[in-house]
């Protein structure tokens, strides 16, 4: 039995609407989420209303004709955004995404069966309860992703589609119906037709699902097909005692072990795509010397091509670069740490490394995994206690400097002295201790 509960904006939308003399409903992934009881994160309403009337019925909302050609407007209030489509039919989609044009019809059936996948092709509202044509809740209480009609053709309408299966059976843990799953790999290779922005935005959310294990592995085949530079890591055996995973393997496991974090999973989704490059056998045993800067510059390269923002490239190319730094539980060690990568890229790297570790031999990580999930703890205790790792927490600054006769290129170099020896334990963080030790030791 479900228990659709909309929030206030759709309510307001549907009956405002229905009042007009329209009909009105909550569709996709609104109901969707309220049949599976999370709270939903788009809200999308379909409706027999003309676009064109919408903003005047509408009138406690702003509304803005963001696709009014296809019959679409957004209705803003209380910082959400929902967007309302007329019923439609989709023409003919040309470039593997959106349609040349569509064609308003008075039908909810006709417009619900232009959808991706049953789960989503569901309409709600209050006045009339669930409407599934097409065997939604079935498929939803199964764990079913299913295409609604002919998958082939639904996927060569937006290509997109492709990666959205994967992505809802990583997210749900699902599994793709047959005939859905056939032709997801039949058409594969549409998307090279889709923008690299859509495939990653897809994909980030991918990662940070629950089954991201599971679906990395039996969905390689389009993984390789966005990122081909992974393709070379399957079934690629490492040869090593440390190691009970082919390299994609032990990638797609420490993916599913680490923190739901996008940057810490991209950066382990690319922290080995370097080792088949550098793989090279002593005695028999497999090595991988320096498939850190591989990967890193493997990763620069993929990002750049998805167009991550600067600010995540820079933190996953940062971390699969260190993915092999030595982190012990030692105070000293892990201030400094903080001090070369930050806060939050510290705590990052020790995540990556735990993940990297469990995707590893257990019979011989146990005892590192043990160090680094103590590093952690320890981490977290100097944040917390608000000990001194940077410049900027020391209690003396370069102004100081300057009044006790100190100047030029010398005043970074005396910080970077007095800071490794509060780091150190060596001097207190006192601001009066600070300035004695520097007119004794650091003033000609």
């Amino acid at each position: 039995m479900y228990n659709i509960i909309l929030d206030h904006g759709t309510e307001t939308i549907i009956n405002e609407l229905s009042a007009a003399g329209f009909k009105a409903y909550a569709v996709g992934g609104a109901v969707r989420d309220g049949f599976l009881g999370t709270a939903p994160k788009d809200f999308d309403i379909a409706t027999n209303a003309p676009a064109e009337k919408i903003a005047d019925i509408l009138n406690e909302f702003t509304v803005i004709p963001t696709g009014i050609k296809f019959g679409t407007v957004t209705a803003v209030a209380e910082g959400k955004n929902y967007e309302i489509t007329t019923f439609r039919t989709d023409g003919q989609y040309t470039d593997n995404r959106r349609p040349e044009n569509v064609k308003f019809v008075g039908s909810l059936r006709e417009d619900l069966e232009r959808r991706d996948f049953t789960m989503n092709a569901m309409a709600y509202n209050k006045s009339e309860g669930m409407i599934d044509f097409f065997g939604g809740v079935s498929d939803i209480d199964n764990k079913t992703i299913r295409a609604v009609g002919d998958p082939d053709k639904r996927f060569k309408e937006d290509a997109l589609r492709i990666l959205r299966a994967v992505r809802f059976a990583s997210v749900l843990g699902c599994k793709i119906d047959g005939d859905t799953k056939k032709a997801l790999f039949i058409n594969k290779d549409l998307l090279k037709n889709i923008s690299a922005e859509r495939i990653f935005s897809e994909l980030k959310k991918l990662l940070c699902g629950n089954a991201v294990t599971e679906v990395l592995t039996e969905y390689a085949e389009i993984i390789f097909t966005v990122i081909p530079e992974l393709k070379p890591c399957y079934k690629f055996y490492q040869n090593n005692p440390w190691h009970c995973y082919d390299v994609y393997e032990h990638i797609a496991v420490s993916v599913g072990k680490s923190e739901k974090d996008e940057v810490i999973r991209i950066a382990l989704l690319l922290h080995d795509a370097g080792k088949p490059e550098k793989y090279f056998e002593r005695d028999g045993i497999g090595h991988f010397y320096g498939h850190a800067e591989i990967s890193a510059e493997i990763a620069e390269k993929v990002l750049k091509r998805l167009k991550a923002d600067n600010k995540l490239k820079s933190d996953v190319i940062n971390l699969v670069s260190n993915h092999d730094t030595p982190i012990s539980d030692n105070r000293i060690k892990l201030k400094k740490l903080l001090n070369r990568f930050g806060k939050v890229l510290t705590l990052k790297l020790i995540q990556v490394e735990i993940a990297d570790s469990m995707a590893q031999n257990p019979e011989k990580t146990a005892d590192k995994i043990r160090e680094l999930n103590n590093a952690n703890s320890t981490v977290r205790d100097i944040l917390k206690s608000g000990e001194c790792y940077s410049l900027d927490k020391l209690e003396a600054d370069g102004n100081d400097l300057i009044k006790v006769g100190i100047s030029g290129a010398a005043i970074g170099e005396t910080l970077d002295i007095i800071l490794n020896k509060v780091i150190c334990g060596d001097l207190k963080n006192e601001r009066e201790n600070l300035l004695n030790y520097i007119k004794k030791n650091c003033c000609k």
